[in-house]
């Protein structure tokens, strides 16, 4: 069950990467940056199964990682919003949030296991980006429809991910040593907010092929 349920969001990151692959040369910065931080959690998750048969751990992956997902995503924040204010305090914030997290992977041994303080301020530091961009929105409101915005979904999807990996990672210590029966049962709806974050994904790029395809019906080819 547990390699069925990876599996299956394995394939909804695939159809993300293929659509995306599809329209590469249309797509703007921070949807072509989401595009390679899609090939890299496809890469890393499929890493992870193989890793989790052959050496029963899969921390090192996920240590070396964490970084890179930080820096991606920041980069696609930056290239979205519209204040050159907050992508000043972005850079300065990724930077605070990645050598925290190098220290923290130095102190908990990240490679040889869960470094939860900093994948709790990793989730944390998303979140932000998350409300900064809701309030990059609402100081600079566009014209169009923002539940036609690719990166709009993209945002639910990371802000719902990584809010309930907020509360996860905060107690995941405590639970580990002392009920790790719940943590059994919190994995649903992390799993779920998997499903959630990379359906979101799927559905942006479907929505940025749509708006290609309607421009290059009224212009010519993009």
């Amino acid at each position: 069950m547990w390699l069925f349920k990876r599996i299956i969001y394995l394939c909804i990151i695939l159809a993300a990467i293929l659509i995306a692959y599809n329209r590469k040369k249309s797509l703007p910065a921070n949807l072509s940056a989401l595009k390679t931080l899609l090939v890299i959690v496809f890469f890393n998750e499929t890493l992870a199964i193989i890793f989790a048969y052959t050496f029963k751990q899969t921390s090192l992956l996920y240590a070396l990682f964490g970084p890179v997902q930080v820096f991606l995503i920041s980069f696609v924040y930056k290239k979205t919003f519209v204040s050159r204010k907050t992508i000043i305090a972005t850079n300065l914030l990724m930077y605070a949030c990645l050598i925290v997290m190098l220290v923290t992977a130095i102190i908990n041994k990240a490679w040889m296991q869960v470094n939860s303080e900093g994948n709790t301020l990793k989730s944390i530091y998303i979140v932000l980006l998350c409300l900064l961009l809701f309030t990059d929105w609402l100081r600079f409101p566009t014209t169009f429809n923002i539940m036609k915005e690719p990166m709009f979904w993209v945002n639910m999807g990371f802000f719902f991910f990584f809010a309930i990996n907020v509360f996860f990672w905060i107690g995941y210590d405590f639970l580990a040593e002392e009920n790790s029966a719940i943590l059994k049962k919190l994995e649903p709806i992390q799993y779920f907010s998997n499903l959630f974050l990379y359906g979101n994904i799927l559905y942006a790029f479907i929505l940025q092929k749509k708006e290609v395809k309607r421009l290059e019906y009224e212009t010519g080819p993009v």
